[in-house]
Formats: C-alpha cells, sequence, structure tokens
C-alpha cells in the first residue's frame, strides 16, 4: 500500500490568509505534519486481522459478561471516565489470565510475529527482533463507552518495555484512535486507527520516547475493548 501524497496545493483557508506569508506558513505547517504522520512514531506498528473473527467474537461476549471491574487510580485518573472500566489478570492482577483471552492474545503475537518476518521495513525488522521473546504474561482490559478514552501517558519505566493491544467492539464499524505524541516536542502527534481485530505494538523508544492516549469519540458504536498485554514486569 502506498502512502498517500501530500497535496501541494494551497487550501481554501490558506489562501484567505491576509498575506501571501501567512498563507504559506500555513501551508508549511501542514507540510511538516504530514511528513511526521508519514514517519510515524519511533518502535510502533499497527497490524489489521490479527484476531480471526470467531475468537473476537467470544471474546467481546466473554468481556460484556464479565461482572467485576474497577476505577482508574494514580495520576491518570482525572483524564479518564469516572466509570468502572479496567481488570487486570496475570501478573499484577489477582487471578490467570482466562485461557480464551490468552487465546486472543497468542494469535494477535502469531501473526504480528508473522508480518514482521515477511515485511522489509526496518521498523518491521526492529519489531521481529524484539517480539521474539515477547511472554503474554500481565493483561489489562479497557472497556470504553462512546466518549470515553485515556489521556496522554507513559506507562511505569521497566527494563523490557513492550506492549501489544488488541481492539475488539461490539460494533465491527467502529475504529479507535491511539494517539502517540513525542515527549521532546509534544507538537510531533502521529494518530494510528485501530479498527476491531487490530493490534497495536511499542516498544523501546515508542515505550520511553513517547505518550500514548486512546482518543475518545462520541462517533463510536457500542463498546469497545482494549486488551493489552505485557511481559512480567521487571524494575529498572
Amino acid at each position: 500500500m502506498t502512502s498517500p501524497r501530500f497535496p501541494y496545493t494551497l487550501t481554501e483557508e490558506e489562501l484567505a490568509a491576509p498575506t501571501m506569508g501567512e498563507a504559506l506558513c500555513g501551508w508549511l505547517d501542514r507540510k511538516i505534519a504530514h511528513e511526521r504522520h508519514q514517519a510515524g512514531a519511533d518502535d510502533v506498528v499497527l497490524g489489521r486481522g490479527a484476531v480471526d473473527e470467531d475468537t473476537a467474537r467470544r471474546v467481546v461476549a466473554f468481556l460484556n459478561a464479565h461482572p467485576e471491574w474497577h476505577p482508574w487510580s494514580g495520576g491518570r485518573a482525572a483524564r479518564a471516565t469516572k466509570r468502572k472500566m479496567r481488570y487486570r489478570w496475570g501478573d499484577g492482577g489477582e487471578h490467570a489470565i482466562p485461557p480464551l483471552l490468552l487465546e486472543a492474545g497468542a494469535q494477535a503475537l502469531a501473526n504480528l510475529q508473522a508480518a514482521a518476518r515477511q515485511s522489509g521495513h526496518p521498523g518491521w525488522a526492529r519489531a521481529a527482533e524484539s517480539l521474539a521473546d515477547f511472554q503474554l504474561d500481565s493483561l489489562v482490559v479497557n472497556r470504553y463507552f462512546p466518549g470515553e478514552g485515556i489521556g496522554a501517558h507513559r506507562d511505569p519505566p521497566r527494563q523490557n518495555p513492550k506492549v501489544i493491544g488488541i481492539t475488539l467492539g461490539t460494533a465491527q464499524e467502529t475504529t479507535r484512535t491511539m494517539r502517540f505524541r513525542k515527549v521532546s516536542d509534544k507538537s510531533h502527534k502521529v494518530d494510528i486507527e485501530t479498527p476491531p481485530r487490530s493490534v497495536y505494538y511499542f516498544w523501546d523508544r515508542g515505550y520511553t520516547d513517547w505518550t500514548h492516549e486512546s482518543v475518545a469519540s462520541k462517533r463510536q458504536v457500542g463498546v469497545v475493548y482494549s486488551l493489552t498485554f505485557r511481559p512480567k514486569r521487571v524494575p529498572p
């Protein structure tokens, strides 16, 4: 798939600027934003169709029936919904990861590894090396209703910084957006659309040098679940 080319003509808004200098400044800002988006975030990749449809349906049914959800806690709470929306299994949680959810994680991991082997892109080559020893030790599920999201944050420091995230929804037309923003330049942001059954993976610089957030949208249809797998935490 080829990347969309930047439209080199001025927009109507830019043409309406008081001076040609202001019009060109607006055009240049738009061009820089386009080039940054095409470059992507460091150490972040996205795969589609990472979980088969049958497994996705069974996982959504399982989570719809799950009776216990917890609120966010700590410094990020003010940037999240007040609704109870989170549950943790495995390392750091009270119960082992349910086999069905582990199956979904294993499918996503295998598909990521296959894509990394087949792609000739340098970013995927780095992903392949990082994914080689990935262990599905911890699972956090976030439940998003329309208009809900999680604000920009970085996860706690660790020696093995890597996260696999799966997006599943009760409506197949719903696509959420993960936004990565560079810590050293907050104007540098990259939005990644995550449709149902897609998987994103971020590690190393994507973990330490960029914040990530789940963007709220009132146009969302139904409930969306985000399943994030991590290896057992090794403190720095």
